[in-house]
Protein backbone atom coordinates (compact mmCIF):
# COMPACT_ATOMS: atom_id res chain seq x y z
CA UNK A 1 0.00 0.00 0.00
CA UNK A 2 1.25 3.47 -0.53
CA UNK A 3 2.29 5.36 2.34
CA UNK A 4 1.19 8.54 0.81
CA UNK A 5 -2.34 7.38 0.43
CA UNK A 6 -2.80 6.78 4.31
CA UNK A 7 -1.00 10.40 5.26
CA UNK A 8 -4.75 12.04 4.64
CA UNK A 9 -7.00 9.80 6.97
CA UNK A 10 -4.46 10.14 9.37
CA UNK A 11 -4.73 13.69 9.11
CA UNK A 12 -8.26 13.81 9.64
CA UNK A 13 -8.21 11.85 12.22
CA UNK A 14 -5.57 14.45 14.29
CA UNK A 15 -8.05 17.00 13.36
CA UNK A 16 -10.75 15.66 15.23
CA UNK A 17 -8.96 14.54 17.94
CA UNK A 18 -7.51 18.03 18.89
CA UNK A 19 -11.31 19.38 17.98
CA UNK A 20 -12.49 17.43 20.84
CA UNK A 21 -10.25 18.10 23.06
CA UNK A 22 -10.90 22.15 23.29
CA UNK A 23 -14.38 21.36 24.50
CA UNK A 24 -13.11 18.74 26.99
CA UNK A 25 -10.59 21.35 28.61
CA UNK A 26 -13.42 23.66 28.66
CA UNK A 27 -15.91 21.66 30.57
CA UNK A 28 -13.33 20.15 32.83
CA UNK A 29 -12.71 24.00 33.87
CA UNK A 30 -15.91 24.45 34.14
CA UNK A 31 -16.43 21.01 36.69
CA UNK A 32 -13.77 23.30 39.21
CA UNK A 33 -16.72 24.18 41.88
CA UNK A 34 -14.30 23.98 45.14
CA UNK A 35 -13.14 27.50 45.97
CA UNK A 36 -9.97 28.70 46.51
CA UNK A 37 -7.88 26.90 49.35
CA UNK A 38 -7.13 29.73 52.00
CA UNK A 39 -3.43 29.60 52.90
CA UNK A 40 -2.73 29.44 57.16
CA UNK A 41 -0.18 30.83 58.94
CA UNK A 42 3.41 29.60 58.53
CA UNK A 43 2.01 27.08 55.64
CA UNK A 44 3.10 27.01 51.71
CA UNK A 45 0.69 28.86 49.85
CA UNK A 46 -1.89 25.88 48.58
CA UNK A 47 -1.13 24.71 45.14
CA UNK A 48 -4.38 26.34 43.09
CA UNK A 49 -5.69 23.89 40.25
CA UNK A 50 -8.73 22.12 39.76
CA UNK A 51 -10.58 20.72 42.61
CA UNK A 52 -13.82 19.22 42.92
CA UNK A 53 -16.16 17.93 45.41
CA UNK A 54 -14.83 14.97 47.16
CA UNK A 55 -11.37 16.37 46.60
CA UNK A 56 -8.51 16.40 49.92
CA UNK A 57 -5.62 18.53 50.10
CA UNK A 58 -2.64 18.85 52.92
CA UNK A 59 -1.34 21.68 54.18
CA UNK A 60 2.24 21.78 54.52
CA UNK A 61 4.33 24.14 57.22
CA UNK A 62 6.90 26.58 56.13
CA UNK A 63 10.61 25.35 56.57
CA UNK A 64 11.85 25.72 60.40
CA UNK A 65 8.19 25.04 61.82
CA UNK A 66 6.28 21.77 62.07
CA UNK A 67 2.98 20.25 62.74
CA UNK A 68 1.52 20.77 66.31
CA UNK A 69 0.30 17.26 67.96
CA UNK A 70 -3.35 16.95 67.85
CA UNK A 71 -3.65 19.01 64.74
CA UNK A 72 -4.63 17.92 61.18
CA UNK A 73 -3.37 19.41 58.09
CA UNK A 74 -6.24 17.89 55.93
CA UNK A 75 -8.95 19.11 54.50
CA UNK A 76 -11.87 17.99 52.03
CA UNK A 77 -14.20 20.11 49.29
CA UNK A 78 -17.50 19.11 50.46
CA UNK A 79 -21.09 19.92 49.44
CA UNK A 80 -22.97 22.11 52.18
CA UNK A 81 -26.08 23.64 52.21
CA UNK A 82 -24.62 27.07 51.45
CA UNK A 83 -22.68 25.72 49.05
CA UNK A 84 -19.45 23.71 48.17
CA UNK A 85 -16.97 24.69 50.75
CA UNK A 86 -13.68 23.31 51.97
CA UNK A 87 -13.71 21.51 55.75
CA UNK A 88 -11.96 24.11 58.35
CA UNK A 89 -8.66 22.94 59.39
CA UNK A 90 -7.25 22.54 62.70
CA UNK A 91 -3.50 23.02 61.66
CA UNK A 92 -0.91 24.94 63.77
CA UNK A 93 2.50 25.04 63.12
CA UNK A 94 4.82 25.61 65.59
CA UNK A 95 8.83 26.09 65.69
CA UNK A 96 11.07 23.55 64.87
CA UNK A 97 12.40 22.70 69.03
CA UNK A 98 15.40 21.64 66.31
CA UNK A 99 16.33 24.73 65.17
CA UNK A 100 14.78 27.13 67.67
CA UNK A 101 18.55 27.95 68.92
CA UNK A 102 19.26 28.99 65.26
CA UNK A 103 16.10 31.12 64.67
CA UNK A 104 16.75 35.17 65.19
CA UNK A 105 14.15 37.31 66.68
CA UNK A 106 13.96 39.16 63.37
CA UNK A 107 13.33 37.13 61.20
CA UNK A 108 10.52 35.54 63.29
CA UNK A 109 8.99 39.26 63.76
CA UNK A 110 8.66 39.32 59.68
CA UNK A 111 7.70 35.96 59.62
CA UNK A 112 4.68 36.55 61.94
CA UNK A 113 3.90 39.64 60.04
CA UNK A 114 3.47 38.09 56.98
CA UNK A 115 1.34 35.05 58.23
CA UNK A 116 -1.60 36.84 60.53
CA UNK A 117 -4.13 35.57 58.21
CA UNK A 118 -6.99 36.78 60.34
CA UNK A 119 -8.34 40.41 59.06
CA UNK A 120 -8.04 43.78 60.99
CA UNK A 121 -10.41 43.72 64.48
CA UNK A 122 -13.40 45.80 63.97
CA UNK A 123 -14.27 48.95 66.68
CA UNK A 124 -16.85 48.64 68.33
CA UNK A 125 -18.95 51.72 69.76
CA UNK A 126 -17.59 52.80 74.11
CA UNK A 127 -14.42 50.39 73.32
CA UNK A 128 -10.70 51.09 73.33
CA UNK A 129 -9.21 50.37 69.64
CA UNK A 130 -7.72 47.05 68.87
CA UNK A 131 -4.88 48.26 68.10
CA UNK A 132 -2.24 46.24 65.41
CA UNK A 133 -2.25 43.08 66.79
CA UNK A 134 -1.63 39.69 64.83
CA UNK A 135 -3.82 37.12 65.70
CA UNK A 136 -4.19 33.84 64.00
CA UNK A 137 -6.62 31.21 62.89
CA UNK A 138 -9.30 30.35 65.79
CA UNK A 139 -7.41 32.98 67.95
CA UNK A 140 -9.64 34.97 70.17
CA UNK A 141 -9.80 38.75 71.44
CA UNK A 142 -11.40 40.64 73.94
CA UNK A 143 -12.83 44.00 73.74
CA UNK A 144 -12.13 46.46 77.07
CA UNK A 145 -14.91 49.19 77.59
CA UNK A 146 -13.48 52.89 77.69
CA UNK A 147 -12.31 54.46 81.24
CA UNK A 148 -15.91 55.51 83.48
CA UNK A 149 -17.58 52.55 81.12
CA UNK A 150 -17.91 48.93 82.42
CA UNK A 151 -19.89 45.66 80.24
CA UNK A 152 -23.63 45.23 80.69
CA UNK A 153 -24.19 41.74 82.34
CA UNK A 154 -25.61 39.05 80.03
CA UNK A 155 -23.49 41.10 77.32
CA UNK A 156 -19.18 39.52 76.01
CA UNK A 157 -16.76 41.14 74.88
CA UNK A 158 -15.07 37.90 73.61
CA UNK A 159 -14.92 37.74 69.38
CA UNK A 160 -12.85 34.60 67.75
CA UNK A 161 -11.26 34.74 64.28
CA UNK A 162 -12.67 31.18 62.37
CA UNK A 163 -12.87 30.07 58.53
CA UNK A 164 -16.22 30.73 57.30
CA UNK A 165 -17.58 29.84 53.83
CA UNK A 166 -13.81 30.02 52.71
CA UNK A 167 -12.72 33.73 54.29
CA UNK A 168 -11.19 34.27 57.74
CA UNK A 169 -13.97 36.24 59.54
CA UNK A 170 -14.23 38.15 63.03
CA UNK A 171 -17.29 36.24 65.11
CA UNK A 172 -20.32 39.14 66.38
CA UNK A 173 -20.12 40.17 69.69
CA UNK A 174 -23.44 41.80 71.72
CA UNK A 175 -20.55 43.55 73.76
CA UNK A 176 -22.47 46.84 75.15
CA UNK A 177 -20.86 49.26 77.10
CA UNK A 178 -22.86 51.03 80.05
CA UNK A 179 -21.75 54.46 82.52
CA UNK A 180 -20.18 52.78 85.31
CA UNK A 181 -22.46 53.00 89.03
CA UNK A 182 -19.48 54.20 91.05
CA UNK A 183 -19.01 56.85 88.55
CA UNK A 184 -22.32 58.63 88.96
CA UNK A 185 -22.19 57.82 92.41
CA UNK A 186 -18.53 59.60 93.13
CA UNK A 187 -20.46 62.82 90.93
CA UNK A 188 -23.32 63.43 92.61
CA UNK A 189 -21.68 64.63 95.97
CA UNK A 190 -19.50 66.86 93.69
CA UNK A 191 -22.53 68.21 92.02
CA UNK A 192 -24.11 68.85 95.67
CA UNK A 193 -20.97 70.91 96.70
CA UNK A 194 -20.35 72.94 93.84
CA UNK A 195 -24.06 73.86 93.88
CA UNK A 196 -24.09 74.75 97.84
CA UNK A 197 -20.89 76.02 98.24
CA UNK A 198 -21.04 79.21 95.54
CA UNK A 199 -21.20 82.39 97.57
CA UNK A 200 -20.31 86.07 96.85
CA UNK A 201 -18.34 86.15 100.03
CA UNK A 202 -16.14 83.66 98.92
CA UNK A 203 -12.36 85.06 99.09
CA UNK A 204 -9.35 83.33 98.01
CA UNK A 205 -5.80 84.20 99.14
CA UNK A 206 -2.43 83.21 98.03
CA UNK A 207 0.83 82.69 100.55
CA UNK A 208 4.09 81.14 99.50
CA UNK A 209 6.19 78.72 100.97
CA UNK A 210 9.52 77.81 100.75
CA UNK A 211 10.36 74.44 100.00
CA UNK A 212 13.43 72.90 100.94
CA UNK A 213 15.35 73.03 97.24
CA UNK A 214 15.05 76.83 98.07
CA UNK A 215 12.42 76.58 95.45
CA UNK A 216 8.59 78.67 96.52
CA UNK A 217 5.48 77.18 96.11
CA UNK A 218 2.29 78.87 96.09
CA UNK A 219 -0.68 77.52 98.69
CA UNK A 220 -3.98 79.27 97.58
CA UNK A 221 -6.69 78.98 100.60
CA UNK A 222 -10.10 79.89 100.65
CA UNK A 223 -12.37 81.05 102.97
CA UNK A 224 -16.08 81.61 103.31
CA UNK A 225 -17.76 83.93 105.62
CA UNK A 226 -20.11 82.36 108.30
CA UNK A 227 -22.56 84.87 108.34
CA UNK A 228 -23.65 84.73 104.49
CA UNK A 229 -23.82 81.04 105.37
CA UNK A 230 -25.85 81.02 107.94
CA UNK A 231 -27.79 83.83 106.14
CA UNK A 232 -28.71 81.54 103.03
CA UNK A 233 -29.80 78.42 104.95
CA UNK A 234 -32.05 81.05 107.31
CA UNK A 235 -33.75 81.97 103.69
CA UNK A 236 -34.04 78.86 102.64
CA UNK A 237 -35.77 77.44 105.60
CA UNK A 238 -38.00 80.61 105.48
CA UNK A 239 -38.49 80.10 102.09
CA UNK A 240 -39.23 76.34 102.91
CA UNK A 241 -42.01 77.20 105.76
CA UNK A 242 -43.88 79.46 103.59
CA UNK A 243 -44.11 77.19 100.96
CA UNK A 244 -45.32 74.96 103.34
CA UNK A 245 -47.84 76.77 104.60
CA UNK A 246 -49.49 78.14 101.43
CA UNK A 247 -49.83 74.25 100.40
CA UNK A 248 -51.61 73.59 103.45
CA UNK A 249 -53.97 76.42 103.25
CA UNK A 250 -54.76 75.15 99.75
CA UNK A 251 -55.57 71.60 101.11
CA UNK A 252 -57.36 72.85 104.09
CA UNK A 253 -59.49 74.74 101.55
CA UNK A 254 -60.21 72.44 99.09
CA UNK A 255 -61.23 70.19 101.89
CA UNK A 256 -63.62 72.85 103.12
CA UNK A 257 -65.20 73.79 100.11
CA UNK A 258 -65.79 69.54 99.54
CA UNK A 259 -67.74 69.47 102.65
CA UNK A 260 -69.82 72.55 101.57
CA UNK A 261 -70.58 71.14 98.04
CA UNK A 262 -71.80 67.94 99.83
CA UNK A 263 -74.01 69.57 102.46
CA UNK A 264 -75.31 72.03 99.47
CA UNK A 265 -76.12 68.33 97.75
CA UNK A 266 -77.45 66.84 100.37
CA UNK A 267 -79.67 69.82 101.15
CA UNK A 268 -81.24 70.14 97.52
CA UNK A 269 -81.90 66.33 97.29
CA UNK A 270 -84.28 66.99 100.63
CA UNK A 271 -85.51 69.81 98.91
CA UNK A 272 -86.78 67.76 96.07
CA UNK A 273 -88.23 64.65 97.96
CA UNK A 274 -90.27 67.34 100.54
CA UNK A 275 -91.77 68.82 97.06
CA UNK A 276 -92.34 65.15 96.02
CA UNK A 277 -94.03 64.19 99.33
CA UNK A 278 -96.40 67.30 99.41
CA UNK A 279 -97.61 67.17 95.60
CA UNK A 280 -98.51 62.93 96.41
CA UNK A 281 -100.01 64.19 99.32
CA UNK A 282 -102.64 66.82 97.59
CA UNK A 283 -103.22 63.76 94.61
CA UNK A 284 -104.13 61.12 97.11
CA UNK A 285 -107.00 63.25 99.05
CA UNK A 286 -110.62 62.17 98.20
CA UNK A 287 -112.87 64.19 96.37
CA UNK A 288 -116.00 65.22 99.05
CA UNK A 289 -119.34 64.03 97.75
CA UNK A 290 -122.43 65.66 97.23
CA UNK A 291 -124.15 65.18 100.08
CA UNK A 292 -120.58 66.09 101.83
CA UNK A 293 -120.86 69.80 99.80
CA UNK A 294 -124.48 70.40 101.46
CA UNK A 295 -123.97 73.08 103.97
CA UNK A 296 -125.31 71.97 107.60
CA UNK A 297 -127.50 75.33 108.34
CA UNK A 298 -129.32 75.75 105.07
CA UNK A 299 -131.65 78.61 104.83
CA UNK A 300 -134.71 75.94 104.43
CA UNK A 301 -134.16 75.16 108.40
CA UNK A 302 -135.51 71.64 107.76
CA UNK A 303 -136.13 69.67 110.57
CA UNK A 304 -134.83 66.31 111.73
CA UNK A 305 -136.96 63.12 111.26
CA UNK A 306 -138.56 62.94 114.68
CA UNK A 307 -140.29 66.30 114.49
Amino acid sequence: MDPGSLSLPAAMVLMVVLLGAAPLSSADQQSCTCPEIVQLPYTQPPEQKCYRVGNTYRYKCVEGRVRTAGTSDFIRCEQKDNGVQWTTPSLVCKPDPKLQTTTTPPTRTVENKNNCACPKIPERPLTQPPGETCIQINGTYRYTCLENYVRKAGTSNLTRCKLSGGALIWTDTNLECIPSPKRNATQSPENTISTTSSSPQTTCSTSSLATGTGETERVATTTHDPMTTVSNQTNQNSTHSMETSTHEAQKAIAQAAGISGFILIICVVILILFVLYRRRSQNNTPQATAEEQVPMNSQGGGRGPGA
